[in-house]
């Protein structure tokens, strides 16, 4: 089972989203848009896991998740990875200001890390991918395109994380919910 942990959007940041989206699709040539209602913040992707393991990955994610707390997220700004080269992200922004967006996540990658699941090597960078860059010759335009387009800052409250399943098809991914485990609460 193909899986990762998430931080889901509330339904009034994900349509706000997509009318971000919305806007930006007539300036940005060749990204393939992540649909509204599949909008999340990955905290940790864990790829291919043994049906056998499943039960262990939700076991270490509710453990951390009663070590974190619930918190308020802003979403705010937009802009692509990397910041040079070749476009391969659109992405919008999550910040909070106390710092417990960073604890939470680190707490939860840590217990994935004691259970095998080590964190990618690169830096973890709180981000909503809004679309996947098919055609690398279009990145200037879509630089320019980020620049000009801003959003109201949005807020919203997060209580729990998600273990989620991943399918892949030709018509682009399907998510599951395998498991939520509320912060702060065992």
């Amino acid at each position: 089972m193909r899986l990762f942990v998430a931080i889901l959007l509330d339904q009034r940041v994900r349509r706000r989203l997509g009318e971000l989206q919305d806007r930006l699709r007539h300036s940005c040539e060749g990204v393939r848009w992540v649909k509204p209602e599949q909008l999340h913040l990955t905290v940790q992707f864990l790829g291919d896991v043994d049906d056998g393991d499943v039960a262990l990955v939700a076991e270490a994610l509710r453990e951390a998740a009663t070590r974190a707390e619930p918190l308020v997220v802003t979403v705010s700004g937009c802009g692509c990875f990397p910041a040079t080269g070749l476009v391969r992200v659109v992405w919008a922004g999550m910040t909070d200001t106390s710092g417990s967006l960073g604890r939470a996540v680190d707490a939860i990658r840590r217990a994935l890390g004691g259970v095998g699941f080590a964190p990618d090597r690169r830096a973890w960078s709180a981000h909503i991918t809004l679309g996947r860059v098919r055609d690398g010759r279009t990145s200037d335009a879509i630089r320019r395109a980020m620049e000009r387009y801003r959003y109201d800052a949005l807020e919203q409250p997060v209580d729990s994380v998600v273990l989620m399943s991943s399918v892949l098809s030709a018509s682009g991914s399907a998510y599951t919910e395998v498991c939520r485990a509320t912060l702060g609460k065992g």
